[in-house]
């Protein structure tokens, strides 16, 4: 019964952090842009094939060869994923200002290759808009 407790009691703190996080309504917004570019991120290594194979990232992979474009997107997931259970304002607001930076570097070298692409426009704007409120709110906050 020990080991049990061992396990219990940090997921019940997991768990009790996460439902107090879902209580502030402005933090949906993170999550979601946390989500929505992990599973970006993650599709690159669950899809079987590398980054250079993909033709909508040929400029990136120029800019940041082999697995380096798929790493720095999720680690800014997981910097977005950190400051929300953290809970801590500053991690926050620079986790959501490197995502619009983020966004704004994909679109940039994803551009050229697919002009006026209403997945590209679609998923950057609304990237975008998520984060920017952010980023708003905490300059607001502050």
């Amino acid at each position: 019964m020990a080991p049990l407790m061992l396990i219990r009691r940090p997921l019940t703190t997991f768990g009790w952090r996460l439902f107090s996080l879902f209580r502030d309504p402005p933090s949906y917004a993170e999550f979601g842009s946390a989500v929505g570019v992990a599973a970006y991120g993650a599709s690159f290594f669950v899809g079987g094939k590398g980054p250079e194979a993909w033709s909508s990232l040929e400029l990136l992979t120029d800019a940041l060869p082999d697995w380096w474009w798929a790493a720095a997107t999720i680690a800014g997931a997981l910097a977005q994923f950190i400051g929300l259970y953290l809970g801590n304002r500053f991690i926050r607001f620079a986790a959501a200002g490197l995502m619009l930076l983020w966004v704004a570097f994909m679109g940039c070298f994803v551009w050229p290759i697919y002009p006026y692409s209403p997945l590209l426009v679609g998923f950057s704007v609304q990237l975008a808009m998520m984060n920017l409120l952010v980023v708003a709110r905490h300059v607001r906050d502050w």
